[in-house]
């Protein structure tokens, strides 16, 4: 079995190599990445080659659409290039990895051996750990998230991220991201998939680490270091 990791950008130059660095770190070599820049100020994609290489292990995708444009179309088409990326692969499961955050080392090796364990799954959810990306590596941090209290059953309200969630690549045969609009991008998808299987399960270790700093969902220039805006 194979996992494909789609990581989606957007003008993170600081995160983006916690994320990268968590996905070099895993402990099956059984994965792909798709790397997707979401039309960036600072771009992404050449911080991606420059960590992996342009090899077997990356494709990436890069966006070339405005703020302006995002606006006027309501949203980013980030969800169209996931889409885009997922049936280019032929990967068994899907992980999405968020800029901001950070696989567990062993992230791939214990979604695809849960997957294997039970092949009547088409997805599932584990634990996240919070950590502060500017002040601590995720693979030291042991410091629940407000996410690990969800462990039953799965509804399009309830309080899962996409950092939490693992697809089985078919599910996509059937159910895309409903985009171009960003608001809901995990409701949005969990009922889409609720409303054509209801197989889905708490893995039971964690995933992902989710990163956690002030301003984070503020001006995203505020977050970039002078070297960036260089």
């Amino acid at each position: 079995m194979k996992a494909l990791i789609v990581c989606v950008y957007y003008d993170r130059p600081n995160m983006i190599r916690n994320a990268l660095q968590s996905v070099i770190d895993q402990t099956s070599p059984d994965w792909h990445l798709a790397f997707i820049d979401d039309g960036s100020t600072v771009p992404g994609a050449p911080i991606a080659e420059e960590m992996l290489g342009t090899g077997t292990h990356l494709s990436t995708l890069v966006g070339s659409d405005s703020v302006e444009k995002k606006l006027k179309q309501g949203g980013s088409r980030h969800g169209q290039y996931m889409n885009d990326m997922i049936h280019g692969e032929d990967a068994d499961i899907v992980i999405i990895l968020c800029d901001d955050d950070a696989l567990h080392p062993e992230c791939v090796e214990n979604c695809l051996r849960w997957f294997e364990e039970n092949p009547d799954k088409l997805w599932g959810y584990g634990h996240v750990n919070d950590f502060n990306p500017h002040e601590e590596k995720p693979g030291e941090v042991k410091r629940g998230s407000d996410l690990n209290k969800h462990t039953g059953p799965v509804d399009p309200v309830c309080r899962l991220d996409s950092t939490q969630v693992v697809f089985r690549r078919e599910v996509f045969d059937k159910c895309s991201y409903p985009y171009p609009a960003t608001g809901a991008l995990d409701a949005d998808i969990y009922s889409h998939v609720l409303a054509i299987t209801d197989k889905v399960e708490y893995m039971g270790f964690v995933t992902q680490y989710k990163g956690r700093y002030p301003g984070q969902m503020g001006n995203r220039t505020d977050l970039l270091a002078p070297d960036d805006l260089a």
